[in-house]
């Protein structure tokens, strides 16, 4: 049996949801992220509820610390997302080995391949969208080479070509059941919002974060799962 016949997308996704289950504290990096993501917002509906809404441009006293505070916000999002999305293949890997999960130790791993993580992203999201852009089937085609180069990166050590040459290595006979991977969370949130048009911030939250968690975890999972019978 080749490797595409033994890759089961049920058993990916059992076996991602079953870890989560099993060590819910790897969750933590993505509500990290998550809470990065809206805290803008909250800072917002705070001032905005308590009529503490000051004009920037009345004051440099003002003005400058928003502007370092921006700069600061954006290399945080610049910085931390890239590398809590690196962690999940070493998290899982761990979980897999029966090894203790050490948040602080991962995301320094992580931290020290950022670099080729930031060129992967950068690389991974040009050719996707030029691929969208004039051929759409290309870009999905794209996508699904691609679907596993953060795993690739951090399991392997490879540089950003590297990981997504390995990638599309183990991708190349699985296009198929790894579009059904990444697509399959986009159908549940818009079935969900089609029966639900009016969700609360609350639920809108939830599927924000089953998302990212989803996008972080399965591909990390499937890569460990099936990458080492190749």
């Amino acid at each position: 049996m080749d490797s595409a016949e033994q890759f089961s997308v049920v058993e990916v996704l059992k076996g991602s949801f079953d870890l989560i289950r099993s060590k819910p504290i790897i969750l933590l990096p993505q509500l990290i992220v998550l809470i990065l993501f809206y805290l803008p917002d909250v800072i917002g509906e705070f001032l905005g509820a308590n009529k503490i809404i000051p004009d920037p441009w009345s004051s440099l006293y003002i003005l400058v610390p928003l502007i370092l505070l921006a700069v600061v916000y954006a290399l945080l999002l610049l910085i931390i997302p890239p590398i809590v999305d690196a962690m999940y293949p070493l998290l899982l890997k761990d979980i897999i080995e029966g090894k203790e999960v050490d948040l602080k130790a991962t995301f320094n791993a992580a931290e020290e391949r950022i670099l080729s993580i930031w060129g992967a992203m950068f690389l991974v999201s040009l050719i996707v969208v030029l691929g969208l852009i004039f051929f759409v089937i290309p870009g999905l085609i794209f996508l699904a080479w691609y679907y596993y180069t953060i795993p690739a990166i951090m399991l392997k050590n490879l540089g950003a070509t590297e990981g997504m040459s390995a990638s599309t290595d183990f991708a190349k006979d699985k296009k198929f059941k790894t579009f059904l991977l990444y697509s399959a969370p986009f159908f549940v949130i818009i079935i969900l919002t089609d029966i639900y048009p009016a969700f609360s911030l609350i639920i809108d939250l939830g599927l924000i974060f089953f998302l990212a968690i989803w996008i972080a975890v399965v591909p990390a999972y499937a890569y460990i799962r099936y990458a080492g019978k190749e």
